[in-house]
């Protein structure tokens, strides 16, 4: 697995030729809980929830095809509301 990290709308990867699954992920706050760790000790946990479909994750249905060389790939993400 290569993962990077989009900035402005684009990311940068170095990996061989082939072909590869794409998947796309971001985490929002979804607030917090407290709960007793293992060292008996009362501590906060920051919950997270995914704004990516998980058709873009963890059931991708994104791909590609790596050349030798410089590639150029555009991901064409469509939320809930877009219509095909």
């Amino acid at each position: 697995m290569i993962s990077r990290v989009i900035s402005e709308g684009k990311f940068q990867a170095k990996m061989p030729a082939g072909k590869y699954k794409i998947a796309v992920n971001a985490q929002k706050s979804a607030g917090s809980r407290t709960q007793k760790g293992f060292d008996g000790k009362v501590e906060v946990l920051e919950l997270k929830e995914e704004m990516i479909p998980e058709r873009y994750n963890t059931k991708t249905e994104l791909g590609a095809q790596i050349n030798p060389g410089v590639n150029q790939l555009n991901l064409q993400l469509k939320s809930k509301t877009d219509k095909p």
